[in-house]
């Protein structure tokens, strides 16, 4: 076994202390204080289903009279089937994931195991103290095992840097001597969050936008049209058998005196009449992604929606003002036809004329002429 100096973790987050103090003693990558942690782990959780195993395995051999081996196995049934869900849930401690399934089924084993030493007691007539004792051991275990996984998933949170960072320490005295002050100091520093967290939302829609443009605008490969030089020989292929089809029909009609002239004139016309040398799958492509381009194109960017948004809510407020009333949707709706923007369905309007009364919480929520008249 050798020995190391601690190093610090390099990737430790922001205003997170690190696991290990510099010039700690390591032993297989833990300092002695983990290792005595375990240890201290193992003898509570030995002891705890050591009292447990004989509660059951007494239960089935005095009290039910079954044979000795199967009261080893019965005996060992909750506690082993607790102990394996434990050591599972060990395995979820060193991910990201919180081990829900196998905790609760641990759980559910750990508290059968506790009711049935529980009844055992009872059936020996030892009381409430000895049925706490007895039904205790599984539960002992079971919080003892949880506390050591609840922060060993913790630390590996810490490692990954998906735990938060933690809001600034104010002190008591601060609170105690202004406490508006130190509340709205941490509510800046959550609102700091929050709009740094939004503006990377927005970015990364934007970069969706473009990539999602770059997409649907990519053109033809060029593996799939024909060259300059491959159009012309076809054509010159397709021209020299029209011609020799034409000379054909005119010997079986007996016309051996046929102009050059009418025979190439002939022979255009039925070129003419060919469809296409392109594949009809280049066509289709090219017909298809043409709409999906120009949508690309045309939907309106982030900064859009939001200028549309904001004139939308400076047309509707207008309206309060002018009607000196709330506002039906037709209302909403022709305001902002006259203004020149796009008509809008009645629950859009709603959305808006919503939207508008939640920043403006002095404006009337219902018609007067209504309440007038009820």
């Amino acid at each position: 076994m050798t020995t190391a100096p601690a190093q610090q973790p390099h990737d430790t987050p922001t205003g997170e202390q690190p696991l290990h103090k510099a010039g700690a003693n390591l032993y297989a990558g833990k300092t002695i204080g983990d290792w005595a942690i375990r240890a201290v782990l193992v003898a509570v959780m030995t002891a705890a289903l050591a009292v447990g195993t004989w509660s059951i395995y007494t239960l089935l051999t005095t009290v039910f009279d079954v044979p000795q081996q199967i009261a080893i196995l019965g005996c060992g049934m909750f506690d082993g089937a607790a102990l394996f869900f434990a050591l599972l849930s060990q395995r979820y401690a060193t991910t990201t994931d919180s081990g829900l399934a196998p905790r609760t089924a641990m759980l559910a084993m750990v508290g059968t195991s506790s009711w049935v030493n529980w009844q055992h007691a009872q059936l020996e007539k030892w009381g409430t103290v000895g049925g706490v004792i007895l039904a205790a051991a599984p539960a002992i275990a079971e919080l003892a095992f949880l506390m050591f996984h609840k922060f060993a998933h913790r630390e590996t949170l810490r490692h990954l840097g998906r735990v938060p960072q933690a809001l600034p320490a104010l002190g008591k005295w601060a609170w105690l001597a202004h406490p508006d002050r130190a509340r709205k100091t941490l509510d800046a520093h959550i609102k700091a969050a929050l709009t740094e967290h939004e503006a990377v939302a927005e970015r990364r829609e934007e970069l969706a936008a473009e990539r999602a443009r770059s997409i649907v605008s990519v053109p033809v490969p060029s593996a799939l049209t024909p060259a300059p030089a491959q159009k012309a020989t076809l054509e010159r292929l397709e021209l020299s058998a029209l011609t020799h089809d034409a000379q054909s029909a005119e010997r079986s009609h007996g016309d051996a005196h046929a102009e050059p002239k009418a025979l190439t004139k002939a022979a255009l016309t039925k070129r003419s009449a060919l469809p296409e040398t392109e594949p009809a799958v280049e066509r289709e492509r090219a017909q298809a992604s043409t709409p999906k381009a120009e949508r690309a194109q045309t939907a309106p960017s982030l900064t859009d929606r939001k200028a549309l948004k904001a004139q939308q809510d400076a047309l509707t407020l207008a309206l309060y003002e002018t009607l000196n009333d709330r506002p039906e949707w037709t209302d909403i709706r022709d305001a902002l036809v006259s203004a020149g923007l796009e008509s809008v369905s009645r629950p859009t309007a709603q959305r808006i004329r919503e939207r508008v009364e939640s920043a403006n919480p002095n404006l009337p929520r219902e018609r007067r002429r209504a309440l007038a008249s009820n």
